[in-house]
C-alpha cells in the first residue's frame, strides 16, 4: 500500500511538472540582431540609447509575429543613422537643448523609421512621454519609466505541493484506520 501510495504522490507531482504553462520567444533574427546592434552603437554628441530602451526593442523583435526583413532592417538603419548625424550636427547634448523645430524635425525622422517595420511613434508634449505603437494600437514602447513585476510565479507549484501533501496525509490517515500501516 506504501509503495501505491508513493506512486500515486509521484504521478501527481510529475503531471503538476508537465502542466505548468510554459511560453517561448520566437527568437531575434540576423537582421532584427543588426538593427539592435545599430541601435546599441548609435551615440551623437554623448547621447545614447539606454539599456531600457534597448531591452524593449530586445522585447518587441522577440515577439511572435514579428520578422524584421533584410530590406527593413537596412532601411530603419538608415533612418537612424540620419537621426543620429542630424543630432550630431545639431551640436545638443540632450534632446531637451533642441529647439522645437529642431525636435519636430527629429520626430518626423524617427516616425519613417518605425514605418518601415508598420509602428506609429506619438511624442505628448504636455506629458513629455514618448510612445511607440503597432498597427493595431498596441503599446510596445513608452519612455513613461514603469516598475515591471518579473520573474517566476511559483503559485501553480505551492498550490501543487499542498494538494499533493494533504492526498499524502489523507492517505497516511486512511492506511492507519485500515491497519494497513502495522508492523
Amino acid at each position: 500500500m506504501i509503495k501505491r501510495i508513493a506512486a500515486i504522490i509521484m504521478s501527481v507531482l510529475m503531471i503538476s511538472a508537465v502542466a505548468f504553462s510554459a511560453s517561448a520567444a520566437s527568437g531575434i533574427n540576423t537582421d532584427e540582431q543588426r538593427l539592435i546592434d545599430a541601435y546599441k552603437s548609435a551615440n551623437a554628441n554623448g547621447y545614447y540609447f539606454d539599456e531600457y530602451t534597448i531591452n524593449q526593442i530586445e522585447i518587441y523583435f522577440m515577439r511572435d509575429g514579428v520578422d524584421i526583413t533584410a530590406d527593413q532592417a537596412d532601411q530603419v538603419i538608415a533612418y537612424l543613422n540620419e537621426a543620429v548625424s542630424y543630432f550630431a550636427g545639431t551640436g545638443a547634448t540632450s534632446l531637451q537643448s533642441l529647439s522645437t523645430e529642431q525636435k519636430q524635425h527629429l520626430l518626423e525622422i524617427v516616425r519613417n523609421g518605425a514605418a518601415v517595420v508598420g509602428l506609429t511613434v506619438n511624442y505628448d508634449a504636455a506629458n513629455k512621454l514618448f510612445q511607440v505603437y503597432t498597427a493595431d494600437g498596441e503599446l510596445v514602447y513608452s519612455s513613461a519609466v514603469v516598475i515591471k513585476t518579473t520573474g517566476a510565479d511559483y503559485t501553480p507549484a505551492i498550490i501543487t505541493f499542498a494538494v499533493v501533501l494533504m492526498i499524502a496525509c489523507a492517505a497516511v490517515v486512511a492506511a492507519k484506520k485500515k491497519g494497513l500501516m502495522q508492523r
